[in-house]
C-alpha cells in the first residue's frame, strides 16, 4: 500500500466514523447556540462569540461590547428567538456621524430576540454569525449633518390611509428614499441623520379626511401643509 492510499483510506474512515463533524451549521443550530449563550454563566463572552467581528475597528468593537451586547441583547434572560427575512427595501448602507456603515457579512435576515430586538445575521464558512459593522470615514461630506424629521398625520373617520416618500441627501452625497406609509397608524414620524430633505410626495389613500405633512431640519421647521379631501396629495421640493 502506498503512502497516498493509506492517507486516503484514513480520511475516509474518519468521515465514516464521525459523519457529523463536517456538517454545516443550520439556522436551527444557530438559534440553539444562541439559546445556550443566554443560559451560559459567562453570558457576555458567550454572546460576544456569536458575532463576526472581522474588519471592525477597536472603537466599534468597544461600542458593541458596551451597548449592543450588554444593553440591547444582554438585557434579556431567556428570550424567544426567531428568524425574520430582510424587507424588500433593505439598505445595508447606513450613513451618520461622518461615517458610512456596512455589515461585515452579507445579511441573510434578522434574528428577532425577545420579540422586539432585531440583529442582522449572515454566514461565514459553515457557521452563522450575528453581523458586525465596518465603518469608513466620509472624506468630502456634502454638508453638515443634522436630524431630519418627516411627520405625517391623517385626520378622519374611518382612519385615513396614506403612502409616499421623502428623498434625503446624506453626507456621502447619496440620496436615501424614506418611505412614508401609514402601516395601519393614524400618524408616522420618520427620523434620519442627513444633510437636508430634497423632495417629498405624499398621497391620501382614502376618499375622505385630511392629510398633513410637516418637515424639520434640526430645530428649523421648513415645511408644514395640510390638505382636505378632495385634495389628496402633498408635494415638497427644495
Amino acid at each position: 500500500m502506498t503512502r497516498y492510499s493509506f492517507v486516503r483510506g484514513a480520511v475516509v474512515a474518519l468521515v465514516l466514523l464521525f459523519p457529523f463533524t463536517l456538517r454545516a451549521e443550520t439556522v436551527d443550530d444557530f438559534l440553539a447556540r444562541m439559546a445556550r449563550a443566554y443560559a451560559s454563566p459567562g453570558k457576555h463572552s458567550a454572546l460576544r462569540d456569536l458575532f463576526y467581528m472581522e474588519g471592525m475597528d477597536a472603537d466599534t468593537i468597544e461600542m458593541y461590547d458596551s451597548r449592543i451586547i450588554d444593553r440591547m441583547l444582554g438585557k434579556y434572560e431567556t428570550p424567544s428567538l426567531a428568524i425574520e427575512p430582510l424587507p424588500a427595501d433593505f439598505d445595508p448602507l447606513q450613513v451618520g456621524g461622518g461615517y458610512e456603515y456596512r455589515p461585515n457579512l452579507a445579511p441573510l435576515g434578522y434574528v428577532v430576540v425577545g420579540g422586539r430586538t432585531r440583529a442582522l445575521y449572515g454566514q461565514r464558512g459553515d457557521n452563522f454569525y450575528l453581523a458586525g459593522v465596518v465603518r469608513t470615514a466620509i472624506e468630502n461630506p456634502a454638508g453638515t449633518e443634522q436630524m431630519l424629521q418627516m411627520i405625517v398625520m391623517g385626520f378622519g373617520r374611518p382612519q385615513v390611509g396614506f403612502d409616499g416618500h421623502c428623498d434625503v441627501l446624506l453626507a456621502n452625497s447619496s440620496v436615501k428614499r424614506v418611505r412614508l406609509h401609514d402601516e395601519g397608524l393614524a400618524s408616522r414620524t420618520m427620523m434620519v441623520t442627513g444633510v437636508r430633505i430634497e423632495t417629498c410626495e405624499l398621497h391620501n389613500l382614502s376618499d375622505q379626511g385630511s392629510l398633513m405633512l410637516r418637515l424639520l431640519e434640526g430645530d428649523d421647521q421648513i415645511f408644514d401643509r395640510q390638505v382636505d379631501f378632495p385634495d389628496s396629495s402633498i408635494s415638497f421640493t427644495r
